[in-house]
């Protein structure tokens, strides 16, 4: 048996470093086959978080995995022969209805030179200050090219560039209504704290929380859209509320509350997240909607592929 603390960081033009490590070891030539095993005790992995009450700043939130075993098929280990044991460390998704979702939103990190393309750690309260939900309005709104500025191109799919590449993929309208129609559990709508906008749970739909996620949830905010020269729209933060009168100054105001966007594999398809849509109706609507304007919106991606969760 081998015992290493220490790591080898993988030199390459793609991966950032330190994101891959190796180490080399030898073995003798045998004419029978061998097993493999490998037991990590500790892995810490360093996530990017917006903080809620400075939306301008980021924390790291370190995530500790601890007695990770693995063992690999058996080989015959051969004389002047190298073998090449690969273990990645992916994001799990939830299931919801026919896909396999991410946990954040896809966001685009123009400040690093290699892995632009990434997961929001959790879905965050962005509150109005310290320019608030402009933080991220370069960064996570997409118009639907392969960057977030990028002009609309069906062939494009940003939710691919996440590492490893080729993963992920956007979501199909079909999905968003399988999405919308799952229940056990059934979706929860909740306002931000000081109701300063609002989302959807959908409460512990997975069982892979806490430590290695913030949480099981899976969690959609209503963010809004930006038009087509970049100003932010049918966002405010506000989470709306259930009045109905009209009888104005004399009693409360009804308020609409945020609107929510999601882009989908279509390029005029959406995920729409309305809280009430009129004065007498205060009842939340989750729906696939077309809309032919040249908006940018936030994405959710899926996996391409259903993953292996054993």
């Amino acid at each position: 048996m081998l015992s290493y603390r220490t790591w080898n960081p993988v030199i390459s033009d793609t991966v950032p470093l330190n994101w891959a490590v190796y180490r080399d070891f030898y073995t003798t030539a045998n004419s029978s086959a061998v097993r493999l095993s490998l037991k990590i005790n500790e892995i810490i992995v360093t996530s990017e978080r917006i903080n809620d009450n400075a939306p301008n700043t980021r924390s790291q939130i370190p995530r500790t995995f601890q007695n990770v075993d693995f063992t690999f098929p058996d080989f015959i280990a051969k004389p002047g022969h190298r073998y090449q044991a690969l273990l990645e460390l992916l994001e799990s998704p939830i299931k919801r209805g026919t896909a396999y979702w991410a946990r954040g939103n896809l966001y685009y990190d123009e400040s690093v030179d290699r892995n632009k393309y990434r997961f929001r750690y959790d879905n965050p309260h962005i509150r109005n200050i310290n320019n608030g939900i402009n933080n991220i309005g370069d960064s996570d709104y997409w118009y639907g090219g392969i960057t977030p500025h990028a002009p609309p191109n069906e062939q494009d799919d940003p939710c691919k560039m996440v590492y490893p590449e080729g993963l992920w993929r956007l979501p199909t309208p079909d999905e968003y209504n399988s999405l919308i129609g799952s229940t056990d559990p059934k979706v929860i709508r909740r306002n931000q704290l000081r109701n300063e906008g609002w989302y959807i749970s959908w409460d512990n739909a997975s069982n892979i929380g806490a430590p290695r996620h913030p949480h099981g949830h899976l969690i959609f905010t209503a963010l809004g859209n930006k038009d087509a020269n970049g100003y932010l729209q049918m966002f405010d933060y506000k989470a709306g509320n259930t009045v109905t009168t009209t009888w104005w100054p004399f009693g409360e105001r009804p308020e609409y509350g945020d609107t929510g966007y999601f882009r989908t594999s279509g390029i005029n398809n959406y995920f729409v997240m309305n809280y009430r849509r009129s004065t007498g109706n205060t009842n939340l609507r989750l729906l696939v909607s077309t809309n032919r304007n040249n908006i940018a919106a936030p994405i959710r991606c899926v996996r391409k592929v259903a993953p292996n969760l054993s």
